[in-house]
């Protein structure tokens, strides 16, 4: 049984932090679970913020469910560190609420824009009532300024001769009489 692990161990490459430590791994070193030897550069970057011994004390405080996580947790803070020196994981944290933020704020922009949309009149189906409905609401629906003013002057029935005088304005006035009667 011993020769079994003896070979087992000669089989199998060391972890990472054994690998470092330039040590032999042992079958019951509680850093080969959390840091294989593939993962050497997560391992660096957590020897050197934390160091080996107090991986090892925080790996064993904890029981062995929640091991896993708490490696998860001190290799991301390390990552962190790596990334940021100044600030570190409050800096990332600090960054996420930012975006956050940011991301309420269009939010909020976005729900406020539909309500405003929500709550416009809606326009009525035939050009007759829609040509009326924008003139009375002072809303242009495109057209321009121009058009909406024959518009009202046709409805209103109020053109003298001065107002056919120019050929463009009586073929549009004409064309708008034809549509809106």
């Amino acid at each position: 049984m011993s020769d079994n692990n003896m070979e087992e161990s000669n089989n199998r490459p060391p972890c990472a932090a054994c690998k470092y430590q330039r040590k032999k791994c042992m079958p019951d070193c509680i850093l080969r679970k959390h840091f294989p030897s593939n993962l050497a550069e997560d391992f660096k970057a957590v020897h050197n913020v934390f160091g080996i011994s107090n991986v090892k004390k925080l790996l064993e405080k904890v029981g062995v469910p929640q091991q896993d996580e708490v490696a998860k947790s001190i290799t991301w803070e390390a990552k962190m560190w790596d990334q940021d020196p100044v600030q570190g994981p409050y800096g990332c944290c600090m960054k996420l609420k930012q975006e956050l933020e940011e991301l309420k704020q269009e939010q909020r922009n976005n729900q406020r824009r539909q309500s405003q949309i929500m709550n416009q009149p809606r326009p009525p189906q035939d050009i007759n009532s829609y040509l009326h409905w924008n003139v009375g609401n002072q809303q242009l629906g495109g057209l321009p300024v121009f058009y909406l003013q024959l518009v009202q002057q046709i409805r209103e029935c109020q053109f003298n001769q001065d107002f056919w005088s120019n050929s463009t304005e009586k073929t549009l006035g004409r064309f708008l009489y034809l549509i809106l009667t």
